[in-house]
């Protein structure tokens, strides 16, 4: 079917059917409340995502990835050339399925809706390409074909905005459940049941029961169909491990945002590497081994017992407890090493990156003879706990091998000592029992040696204690819109004897600029940071609007006031450029903060580096991403210190590592500064 614009909505009727797309979305909004009709359809998503407190973010996609991008990310709003939307409730790389304002659904081509991404869809509007065919003759229809697939590939076009539910909006742990669990739960026992279903009419044909037909007939139906939901199962299990990993991840970021960054110094940077190594285990092992060792487990318990109730406490059944047993053992001693082979590898991996990074200052100050010593025995205590880890996993990987050899050992006692009668039900069910309790063990051990791993990782991962200003500090009041005043400020570095700060006094009325300058070890920045509340003086006070920062709270002092410190005490994250200039934002970003940071990024001449970037501001920089120079890093942090837009800006000799031209662009940009401005400079 071809677009039309009865498939697409207007802006004021976006806003006001939003809810009900949310819902057929899947999410439960918190409000149902339509968001007043605006006029862009920009503005109109923006007013509605806030009125239902769900989150909208912008997709850039280039031409020719469209239907990519709509298979992996709908439902989603496709903002069309004509400034209309197509609500997309769901995609493949070729068709998409679209809500139109009736109600209904309709299926277009994906070629359609990338062609309205770039044509207006008016009806007397003629695309300039089709024109250059038009005047070119049909002998151009490859140069006009060649310029239409070129389009949208230099610079990625809008695409639209995704739906996503916020924290607020987001399932429960029972919904979750119900959602993913459930179905996995249902799936796994039909598959059982339907499995069971089998060996008992496998017993009915070998002991004549019924006509041997229809059981045969029956066997073959419920086998295949137990065979036909293995593949169900196996998918409904991945999707149920990458979403628990995720909510781990999730859980991990939050920690490291919340926690005491003085914990770095304390563990070392070669430690906090190894630890973050670790988050690799978490996404292909965490989830999977523990929904796997939770079904083999049930599928065991659920054998064993009914073996014992039918059949009774024989050999078989004893030889199964003792095997069971010897199990455990052997799983606690697995534990017990992979703690230790863990421990080893941190330790080894920190020393190794610490000794890395250190690796001058050791050629200079340690003789010759010890450099490696550390090394050393860091790598034979993990070498040994290696080869203890290995021995230990090699047991565990027996069990199931061991439990077949002595199952088969019992059972053929047991058909020889009846050799000649007729093959019963007890010894059909003996056998059925050594294959499910086979392929039981199997599933927990592959299981269990991935959710130990993976749950010592998450331990050593998870040792991020929480910053005691964000705990015992979360602030009773809110920051006045007074003047900023420092009295009576002093400071003395532990060790020193002099103070670096004494009694010093500032005041900084509204939109007032103040230059502070000094020579190096004056305490500029000493005064910056305790400004910014990065440490506290040993005494004065400093205050917002009247209000210190332990009354207003950490959260809220740090909005009041950003500080942007040295370029070599700043960071560029391994994200894109956009994430990085954005920093201190929600993110994903509005369509909104996008704009102000392309604003900012030009007053700063950064728009020549964003343009020569192939993806635009989505372009990856930093460590394995696109090199910035240093001009351009500072240049960054600037950007991301105006785009918080604090009462307050501290800028921290972050005019030295640039040119003139760019120094009087970045001063020009923090005099566009509503709040207060800090200027440091060094003389």
């Amino acid at each position: 079917m071809t677009l039309t614009t009865e498939h697409t909505w207007s802006s004021d009727v976006l806003a006001t059917a939003l809810p009900w797309l949310v819902d057929r979305s899947g999410y439960a909004a918190t409000s149902h409340v339509a968001a007043p009709a605006v006029g862009s359809l920009d503005a109109a998503v923006t007013a509605a995502a806030a009125a239902l407190d769900i989150e909208v973010t912008p997709i850039d996609c280039a031409l020719d990835r469209i239907g990519d991008c709509l298979a992996s990310l709908a439902p989603m709003l496709v903002r069309l050339a004509d400034g209309t939307a197509l609500y997309v409730a769901s995609a493949t790389r070729r068709r998409v399925v679209a809500i139109t304002p009736d109600g209904g659904r309709v299926r277009l081509s994906v070629a359609d809706v990338a062609r309205a991404l770039v044509e207006p869809s008016a009806e007397g509007m003629q695309d300039p390409l089709d024109a250059l065919t038009d005047a070119l003759g049909r002998r151009s229809k490859r140069i006009a074909a060649a310029l239409r697939g070129q389009r949208g590939r230099d610079r990625p076009l809008f695409l639209g905005w995704t739906l996503e539910p916020t924290r607020a909006t987001q399932p429960t742990q029972a919904a979750f459940g119900a959602r993913h669990c459930v179905p996995l739960l249902a799936t796994h026992l039909l598959q059982f049941a339907l499995w069971i279903a089998s060996w008992a009419l496998l017993v009915a044909v070998l002991s004549d029961v019924g006509e041997r037909a229809h059981l045969l007939v029956l066997w073959i139906a419920a086998l295949a169909s137990a065979l036909a939901l293995l593949p169900v199962e196996s998918s409904l299990e991945q999707s149920l491990a990458a979403r628990v990993g995720i909510a781990v991840k999730r859980r991990l970021f939050a920690a490291a945002l919340d926690a005491d960054k003085r914990q770095v110094g304390r563990l070392g940077l070669g430690r906090m590497i190894a630890q973050s190594l670790e988050t690799h285990h978490l996404d292909s092992m965490a989830a999977r081994g523990g929904v796997r060792v939770v079904l083999a487990t049930f599928d065991l318990v659920v054998v064993f017992v009914a073996y014992g109730v039918a059949i009774g406490v024989d050999a078989l059944f004893v030889l199964f407890a003792l095997v069971a047993a010897l199990a455990a053992f052997y799983m606690h001693r697995y534990y017990a090493q992979a703690r230790r082979f863990l421990a080893d590898n941190l330790d080894v991996t920190g020393v190794h990156t610490e000794q890395l990074v250190g690796h001058r200052t050791r050629k200079a100050f340690v003789a010759v003879q010890r450099w490696n010593a550390e090394e050393d025995r860091s790598l034979a205590r993990y070498h040994e706990a290696g080869r203890r880890f290995d021995s230990a996993y090699l047991r565990i990987a027996a069990i199931p091998r061991l439990w077949t050899l002595l199952a088969l050992v019992v059972v053929m006692t047991t058909l020889y000592r009846s050799y000649g009668d007729q093959l019963g039900i007890a010894s059909v069910a003996m056998i059925g029992f050594v294959i499910a309790m086979t392929a039981s063990l199997q599933s927990i051990v592959t299981g269990i040696s991935e959710a130990i791993r993976s749950r010592l990782s998450f331990a050593a991962i998870d040792t991020l204690e929480p910053d005691p200003a964000l705990d015992a500090q979360r602030g009773i009041g809110a920051v006045g819109d007074g003047d900023f005043v420092c009295r009576g400020v002093s400071y003395t570095y532990p060790g020193a004897l002099q103070p670096v700060l004494a009694a010093v006094d500032l005041d900084i009325a509204a939109h007032e600029r103040l230059l502070l300058t000094g020579r190096s070890g004056s305490g500029k920045s000493t005064l910056a940071a305790i400004m910014a509340g990065r440490i506290q003086q040993d005494a004065g006070v400093v205050l917002s609007g009247g209000v210190d920062r332990h009354v207003a709270g950490m959260r809220q002092w740090r909005r009041s006031v950003c500080y942007v410190p040295q370029a070599g005490a700043n960071h560029v994250l391994t994200e894109t450029f956009a994430f990085n200039l954005l920093l201190g934002r929600s993110w994903p970003p509005t369509r909104a903060d996008l704009d102000d940071a392309w604003t900012v990024a030009r007053m700063l001449g950064l728009d020549a580096l964003i343009e020569r970037m192939p993806a635009g501001m989505m372009q990856m920089v930093g460590e394995g991403g696109w090199s910035l120079s240093q001009g351009e890093k500072a240049r960054l942090f600037i950007g991301r210190g105006i785009l918080q837009r604090a009462r307050l800006l501290i800028a921290d000799e972050v005019l030295s590592p640039l040119d003139a031209g760019n120094a009087l662009k970045t001063l020009d940009a923090l005099e566009r500064h509503d709040g207060r401005l800090m200027l440091i400079a060094h003389v």
